[in-house]
């Protein structure tokens, strides 16, 4: 049941209020009926609006659901700059368990409701039980002084609205911002859903008045004669092909240039689909919510998913996490925990923005260059018991502070060797031989490029002209696998041309058996995958997509041309030192070499790093610009590989 069901008038028999009623055939829509439909919308409350509404309570529940997963913590500020997590305080204890009949997402799901259905939330608060619960806005009116001064009294109903009780700043806690005129946002959407409730109500008066027949059979005004006895014995025959005739999904036998017609009302004519995504898309952008998080855009992919999450819980749902946040700070602490100015709330909101574990804690020991964590801390996170001496942090033989470090405690630039001073570090003995620096040659490079100008040129004219037409979504898959077609035809001749490069400077002679070696068609739709989420997100966020289409042209193209050429002759270095070790019996090594004195910290940390090939570096990667270090950790990247075959 939707909105209109409200108003609709009965198509014939008995309406609603027990007349009967005598459908008028008529295909006219009068404003008469234009103004039924639209002053019965305005006259209904917010509320009203989001239980009839499905397009808006689908934008709604799903802000509600994904603010109400994230928690709140008490924390202590510590003399040292620190802080530590408080657990036994009456703020705490309410973040917990708000009531005894309410739990945290059931509160912060009403708050986020009530907010966005009224642009004011109201919480009371009782230090005796003690107690938060939620106060439905429309319950609460000002009755004297203002919100900003605090010197309010509130009249707060109840459900059934009998009663009211004057509450002050002493028990009610306000979430608020300004607000002109105090107007709920459902008055500026009002507007939107009483064109939509129009068109609505004209279409399904168009079906309800329209003949109830799909198909029908034509004559030709010039065929003989039909006898009473051909006419009926035809009707017959057509009868069998109905349900339970006998003859269903055959092929009737049509006479004298019979024809079969189609006159079936279409929802694609009426634009249903269209108008549906419509309001959608407005109700959505109203609230700051794009389609793809709702499951209807195009384009989501899981290389995405992590740009939508942040921008859910930043520019979606920032605001409000930082309003509500602010007011139980500013309110709720001086009333449960009066004199604890050490006390802070915050929403746990990096769990949720967070990256993977793994990649923090490569991240975290790069940067710090020692481990963070200690034994028991992390069979806590397991929920296993602490063990003794578990609260030291070990600290690994090879990690040294002071100017004289190990490869993991480096700035980058101390100690750093040359190219030729890494080949000699890594290759002893007769292996001496075998050993090279991975690089890739200029014109690969601009092979590349060439068709990076090419797609960015054809891409800059769709993409400028849809946003000009004001889209809001751009087709992720499309350009996706066009680049990936585009670039597809130039890749393996540089992957050729690298592995024959390698056989011979490695002095190797065997066949190298590319079926047994990565693929590099996957490892090419990494790199597209990235290049196209980074720029579509990039166009539809920016002021002016058209510089951006110049900066791509001027810099990025060559940039992005270095990086897939690299990367795809890391990889296959990798593959063929492997291969020719297994032929030799020996074994395949690689070092991380930095070329750049003013290399990224986790890079130059990285500084003559060796690993066996095969196994991933300390950061998770096989090679330097390996796509698994995300468009940060590829972009302007300088680092090299040396590869060698010892044994």
């Amino acid at each position: 049941m939707g909105i209109l069901d409200l108003f609709r008038r009965s198509p014939g028999g008995t309406a609603p209020n027990g007349a009967p009623v005598e459908f008028a055939p008529t295909f006219m829509f009068s404003a008469e009926d234009v103004n039924d439909v639209v002053s019965g919308l305005y006259a209904l409350s917010p509320e009203k609006i989001y239980e009839k509404t499905s397009d808006l309570r689908t934008v709604l529940d799903f802000r509600a659901r994904n603010f109400s997963q994230i928690g709140m913590h008490a924390f202590e500020m510590q003399s040292d700059g620190g802080r530590e997590r408080v657990r036994d305080s009456v703020s705490a204890k309410v973040l917990k368990r708000p009531a005894p009949g309410m739990t945290w997402p059931a509160l912060m799901w009403a708050v986020c409701l009530d907010f966005d259905l009224h642009a004011e939330a109201y919480l009371l608060f009782n230090p005796k039980v003690p107690a938060l619960v939620h106060i439905p806005a429309r319950r609460v009116s000002l009755t004297s002084g203002s919100w900003e001064m605090g010197d309010f009294k509130a009249a707060v109903s109840s459900p059934d609205g009998s009663k009211t009780v004057e509450v002050g700043a002493e028990a009610l806690i306000p979430i608020r911002l300004y607000n002109p005129g105090g107007k709920s946002p459902m008055q500026t959407l009002k507007d939107v859903m009483a064109e939509q409730a129009a068109a609505q109500s004209f279409r399904l008066k168009t079906w309800q008045n329209g003949h109830q027949t799909n198909r029908y059979i034509t004559r030709p005004a010039d065929a003989p004669d039909w006898t009473p006895e051909s006419r009926n014995r035809f009707v017959e025959d057509m009868r069998r092909f109905r349900s339970g005739g006998g003859s269903e999904g055959g092929s009737p036998l049509l006479e004298d240039g019979m024809q079969f017609k189609s006159d079936q009302v279409k929802a694609t004519e009426d634009q249903v689909m269209e108008m549906a995504k419509l309001s959608r898309e407005r109700y959505a952008s109203a609230y700051g919510v794009t389609l793809s998080m709702l499951g209807s855009g195009e384009g989501v992919t899981y290389a995405n998913l992590r740009e939508y999450r942040q921008m859910l819980y930043s520019e979606t749902l920032g605001s409000l996490f930082s309003t509500v946040e602010a007011a139980l700070n500013s309110f709720l602490l001086p009333l449960a925990d009066p004199g604890r100015d050490d006390l802070y709330l915050e929403f746990n909101l990096k769990e949720r923005l967070k990256s993977d574990p793994a990649d923090q804690a490569k991240i975290y020991q790069a940067s710090v260059g020692a481990p963070i964590m200690t034994r028991n801390e992390a069979r806590a996170r397991e929920n296993l018991p602490k063990v003794d001496g578990g609260d030291e942090l070990i600290t690994p033989l090879n990690v040294v502070t002071g100017s004289v470090a190990s490869p993991q405690d480096t700035d980058g630039t101390e100690g750093q060797l040359s190219a030729s001073g890494h080949r000699e570090m890594v290759v002893p003995g007769k292996a001496r031989g075998r050993s090279t620096t991975v690089d890739r040659k200029q014109s690969d490079v601009e092979a590349v490029e060439s068709v990076l100008l090419s797609y960015f040129g054809r891409q800059r004219s769709s993409v400028l002209s849809e946003l000009g037409a004001g889209a809001t979504e751009l087709d992720y898959e499309r350009w996706d696998t066009e680049l990936y077609r585009d670039l597809i035809t130039v890749i393996p001749g540089i992957s050729k041309r690298q592995t024959d490069a390698l056989l011979n400077e490695l002095d190797l002679d065997f066949t190298f058996d590319p079926v047994r070696a990565r693929s590099e068609r996957s490892l090419l739709a990494d790199h597209t995958s990235n290049i196209t989420t980074a720029n579509i997100n990039k166009f539809l966020k920016s002021a002016d997509p058209a510089h951006d289409f110049d900066v791509i042209e001027a810099t990025r193209s060559a940039q992005y041309a270095d990086t897939i050429v690299t990367s795809m002759n890391n990889m296959r270095s990798v593959d063929v030192a492997k291969q020719g070790a297994k032929s030799l019996g020996g074994e395949a090594y690689k070092v991380w070499t930095t070329m750049s004195g003013d290399s990224r910290p986790a890079h130059a940390a990285m500084n003559g790093e060796r690993a066996k090939v095969g196994e991933p570096f300390s950061n998770g990667a096989q090679f330097p610009r390996s796509s698994v270090l995300g468009p940060a950790g590829v972009a302007n990247c300088q680092c090299q590989m040396i590869i060698s075959i010892e044994g």
